[in-house]
């Protein structure tokens, strides 16, 4: 994993209004925090350095070489934080966190796809299910991501964290058969279904006709009108 150089300048003054007067000079403030770190130290760096930087790695995790102006040698550090204005996108501020380069730590890498899978040459569609790996290693094996080859999976093919390449002493957090990514074949749109369900159910609703004769008109009422016509005449 490529690291940054970078130079940082110490700053006595903190608070509001000494941060925009940095970032009025090009600077963003910064701190420094972490291993053999016993107080946070007040950091400024030059903006347009850092953000060209960042361009060249362009991955999520980012380690830095930081040396601090009139401080001997540099310190390993990770970019553990960077805070920007939602309408701009300029640098607000910025976190670095000093590590221990002989001891293990927690980084969550992006999983990248490589190439065109077969099923979806043939009209399938591939789902990328977990894009974010957890791995624990130390700061030097760090990769800036982890690759997965798609080129061979064919439609109703899965690939699981167990089949993914890991480098040498990264060790993975996520359950081994947890699915990265799958091919599934495509569905049809509602517009093309929609007509089929419908010729179905009529198809369902449809019951056999019962034939039979038809009752004249009054014919089943006259029986009632007659059987109350002899019992008048009985009472006479």
């Amino acid at each position: 994993m490529q690291v940054l150089q970078l130079e940082a300048t110490p700053r006595t003054m903190v608070g509001g209004g000494a941060g925009r007067q940095a970032r009025a000079n090009k600077r963003v403030p910064a701190i420094l925090y972490g291993f053999q770190v016993e107080k946070p130290i007040a950091l400024t760096v030059d903006e347009h350095t850092f953000e060209k930087g960042l361009r060249r790695l362009a991955g999520d995790n980012v380690l830095i070489d930081l040396s601090i102006k009139g401080h001997p040698g540099t310190s390993r550090v990770f970019l553990r934080e960077v805070q920007r204005d939602p309408l701009s996108g300029k640098m607000i501020h910025v976190d670095f966190l000093k590590i221990d380069e002989s001891q293990k730590m927690h980084f969550s890498v992006p999983i990248h796809t490589v190439g065109v899978s077969t099923g979806v040459k043939l009209g399938g569609i591939l789902d990328h299910i977990l894009r974010t790996l957890e791995i624990r290693c130390l700061a030097k094996d760090l990769p800036s991501h982890i690759d997965v080859d798609v080129t061979e999976m064919d439609i109703n093919n899965s690939l699981h964290v167990s089949d993914l390449n890991i480098p040498e002493g990264v060790e993975v957090l996520n359950p081994p058969n947890l699915v990265v990514v799958k091919v599934m074949m495509a569905r049809l749109s509602g517009a093309m279904a929609e007509p089929t369900e419908a010729g179905e159910g009529e198809e369902e609703s449809k019951e056999p006709e019962v034939i039979g004769e038809k009752k004249k008109e009054g014919e089943g009422e006259a029986e009632p009108k007659g059987k109350d016509s002899k019992e008048k005449k009985e009472k006479k």
